[in-house]
């Protein structure tokens, strides 16, 4: 089963990319996010059973999105994994 948009709403845990560092990333019912590193609001829609986050980052757009199906890998090397699992 593709998880729904509920199974993204809560905070994120995850890697800065380059396996030094870790932030947090809150994705929020309304479509709003929220991170600790780097520009930290952005917006996050449910594109095809996945999360795409985007947000403005150094006059640059940037995005990530965790893949349908899966429950803690995206499709960018940062890892996430969730501070409150769904229950």
């Amino acid at each position: 089963m593709t998880p729904g948009r509920a199974h993204f709403v809560r905070e994120w845990e995850v890697g800065e990319g380059n396996g030094e560092g870790r932030f947090f990333i809150t994705l929020d019912a309304d479509g709003t996010e929220r991170k600790t590193l780097g520009s930290p609001h952005g917006t996050w829609t449910l594109v095809d059973g996945g999360a795409r986050i985007s947000w403005e980052d150094a006059g640059m757009t940037r995005s990530a999105r965790w893949e349908p199906g899966t429950r803690n890998a995206p499709s960018n090397p940062a890892r996430p994994s969730t501070t409150n699992p769904p229950t």
